[in-house]
């Protein structure tokens, strides 16, 4: 199963939309380019696409803004049935669901939701073949959820129990831990950070909080560092980053 028409607005070779557009070229059967929403609507492709994708690396260049102003109202008008993304590179705001207005009752209509080019590879490859995730069962090992209160665990916790496993049960072993010591993470394959703990640091604060489960794999959940703070994460003992509020398929991604 895949994409049966996909029309790309925006840069394909920019470097962060590189692996982005390969899934695209891969799970799709047809793909139109175009270089801005205006080229797009003026010069529409052929067939009508099922999938629209705005790849918006540089909120600043005013081609591929897709979330601002009127040029989105114009793109849903034109394109009514397709499906659509904005892929934003590490400079641009992740959007924002606003309130619909008394006054407008179809604003929500005129959102379009957005993942960062960083975690595009995984979800892409759900969002453009329209398959469940996952669609068998996968073998997670033992988490554990760190967070300030339990409140900001359960969302995890509820969401990865209810993944189809191979382990004995039928469901992952989710729990939840305030604090994590070399003694409490004994037994957990995976270790979820929520950023209400794990605030940003620097390379040695990341080390000290790694080594507290040495054998573990590291995930860090946050929608407050930049991307210099990730990749000080990533480089001190972080496997993975994932955007807060988080998608399954990139959790699950970043999981396995």
């Amino acid at each position: 199963m895949g994409c049966d028409t996909l029309l790309w607005i925006g840069d394909n070779e920019h470097p962060e939309m590189r692996a982005a557009w390969r899934v695209c070229q891969q799970v799709s059967d047809v793909i139109a380019i175009r270089g801005g929403i205006a080229e797009a609507t003026e010069r529409p492709p052929r067939s009508s696409p099922t999938h629209v994708i705005v790849a918006q690396s540089n909120r600043h260049d005013a081609r591929q803004i897709a979330i601002d102003g009127e040029s989105l109202p114009r793109l849903r008008s034109q394109f009514p049935d397709a499906d659509m993304l904005v892929v934003r590179g590490r400079l641009v705001a992740p959007t924002v669901r606003l309130p619909e207005r008394s006054v407008n009752r179809n604003a929500g209509e005129h959102w379009v939701d957005s993942v960062p080019s960083s975690e595009a590879e995984s979800f892409l490859r759900y969002w453009l073949t329209g398959v469940e995730c996952p669609d068998e069962s996968l073998s997670l090992g033992p988490i554990v959820v760190v967070s300030s209160v339990y409140q900001d665990a359960e969302p995890y916790i509820e969401t990865l129990r209810s993944l189809p496993c191979s382990e004995e049960g039928g469901h992952a072993l989710v729990q939840w831990q305030r604090t994590l010591t070399r003694h409490s993470s004994a037994g957990f394959a995976t270790v979820l950070w929520d950023d209400s703990v794990a605030v940003p640091c620097g390379a040695e604060g990341w080390r000290i909080r790694c080594e507290r489960a040495p054998g573990a794999r590291h995930v860090w959940m946050t929608g407050l560092a930049n991307e210099s703070q990730r990749q000080i994460a990533r480089e001190n003992g972080v496997d993975a980053v994932v955007e807060k509020p988080g998608r399954l398929a990139c959790l699950v991604d970043a999981l396995i």
